[in-house]
């Protein structure tokens, strides 16, 4: 509900940093292709409760590639019009994000990272052509993927030793030392 919440104002800030020719384009894109599916699983989320966070693993994943997908267009548009700055610090706290987003795994959220860095570079190098500035900032973005794939798998495991810890010492609080079997406590 927060992200919806943020890139609804994001979404908002095209009135105001763009001209109409640029935010008429780039305020449908948003609506259809991230406010619409984060609106989809905030409903989702609230209406029915998470039993399984596989079950939701292909609404975050095109979500994460919608929103990154969306960012490298809005870029790519704002630099087509000379006199729009567009900042690209949407892009990193967009990689950290989805980099981080407990719910996904680790193997089809890199792929969809490195989708996206791909898709950056291409739109930087047809867009300009590659100086050693575009690739040190694909460098850069790279490194923030990496590091932040690192640091999932590493609060991911931290969090897996925790919960079988808390479900080990539930199994000893219910059942009896000496016999194994359930003590009043179970019952």
């Amino acid at each position: 509900m927060i992200s919806l919440i943020i890139y609804c104002g994001f979404t908002f800030m095209d009135l105001v940093r763009f001209p109409p020719e640029v935010y008429t384009t780039t305020i449908p894109v948003r609506i259809l292709l991230v406010v619409i599916p984060l609106s989809i699983a905030a409903f989702v989320h609230w209406a029915k409760p998470i039993s399984r966070t596989r079950s939701y693993l292909g609404l975050n994943l095109a979500i994460y590639l919608n929103a990154g997908l969306v960012h490298i267009f809005v870029f790519a548009l704002a630099r087509a019009n000379v006199d729009i700055q567009y900042s690209e610090l949407g892009f990193i706290l967009l990689i950290l994000f989805g980099c981080l987003m407990a719910a996904l795994p680790l193997v089809p959220t890199a792929l969809v990272s490195f989708l996206l860095l791909i898709i950056m570079f291409l739109v930087n190098f047809l867009g300009g052509g590659v100086t050693l500035e575009v690739g040190f900032q694909i460098a850069v973005y790279a490194s923030v993927v990496l590091m932040c794939l690192i640091m999932s798998a590493s609060l991911r495991r931290i969090l897996t030793n925790n919960y079988n810890v808390i479900q080990q010492l539930y199994g000893d609080s219910i059942t009896d030392g000496l016999t194994g079997l359930k003590n009043k406590l179970y019952i």
